[in-house]
């Protein structure tokens, strides 16, 4: 896989104890690829560099997750291993920011199952336990809206439930579109990071 490393998410620790971090591969003019590592450590300085850089990178030695019923975060993405090499490479395509997507267009008609948002938040329900997969997890229903108005219910899970706040304005990348009785909302997941941002 060869391309431009964007958006790596901070270290963090799922419910089970695991560390992690995801990123994102820019592999054409507008494509993207998640990525997401259990080897945040050993990776941490080499992605950062790329990132930083906006140096064009070869990824040797990773593949996709095996999908699996109890952890649906894995369905296209890429799982980099201890052994992944990164090297530098030339690619046809000029560095492109993935773009936020529009929340009219995810309520309307949206295919992708992972996407990259800025919202805001403006109202919250009391946070809940749910029991998932045998693990008993916090989660919050809160609801955005981004500067053309249009709004959504976005469930905040574990760790996004206090770090999501009412009045503030997040840039949200690797968000899960889910769909139920025809209705879309967006869902945190492993892969999720925030980051606090202006709203201008």
């Amino acid at each position: 896989m060869t391309g431009y490393i964007q958006h790596v998410q901070p270290k963090c620790q799922s419910a089970k104890g695991n560390w992690y971090s995801s990123f994102l591969v820019q592999t054409d003019e507008k494509a993207y690829q998640r990525c997401l590592t259990f080897f945040p450590d050993l990776h941490k300085d080499i992605l950062e560099r790329y990132a930083k850089e906006k140096i064009s990178v070869s990824l040797k030695s990773c593949s996709y997750f095996v999908p699996s019923k109890k952890a649906k975060y894995e369905m296209d993405t890429v799982k980099i291993d201890s052994d992944t090499e990164f090297e530098d490479a030339e690619v046809t395509f000029d560095y492109i920011p993935m773009p936020f997507s529009r929340l009219a267009d995810i309520n309307e008609s949206w295919s992708s199952k992972f996407v990259l948002v800025k919202v805001k938040i403006y109202e919250e329900d009391d946070p809940i336990k749910v029991l998932k997969n045998s693990n008993e997890l916090d989660m919050q229903v809160k609801y955005v809206h981004d500067k053309e108005g249009s709004q959504i219910e976005l469930k905040a899970w574990e760790r996004f439930v206090s770090l999501l706040r009412v009045g503030k304005c997040y840039e949200l990348s690797n968000v899960s579109v889910k769909v139920y009785k025809g209705i879309r909302r967006l869902s945190t997941n492993v892969g999720t990071s925030a980051n606090e941002a202006s709203f201008e």
